[in-house]
């Protein structure tokens, strides 16, 4: 999703008053997913928790994500973030 369409949104969120606004578009299916099976969403995401690493695999002292970056976390799937806080000077 392009920048401008998830500003628009948030901008419409804060205008209606609403705390909280989930950023979506057509072809975001897990917000689909769990708006109708809320519990079942929840239980899967739990799932998924206790499969993950616990904290301070890489130590106690804090991190930048780029230092926490593997061979897995570049991939054509981040190149429009890296892109972008290259673009903003957030390297």
């Amino acid at each position: 999703m392009d920048a401008n369409s998830a500003a628009e949104q948030i901008l419409s969120a804060c205008q209606q008053g609403r705390g909280e606004v989930f950023i979506h578009n057509s072809l975001n299916l897990t917000l689909a997913f769990q708006r109708l099976f809320p519990e079942l969403t929840g239980e899967l995401l739990a799932l998924a928790n206790r499969v993950l690493p616990a904290m301070g695999g890489i130590g106690r002292e804090a991190a930048r994500g780029y230092e926490s970056e593997s061979p897995y976390s570049t991939s054509f799937l981040t190149k429009a973030t890296r892109e972008a806080a290259l673009l903003n000077n957030q390297h």
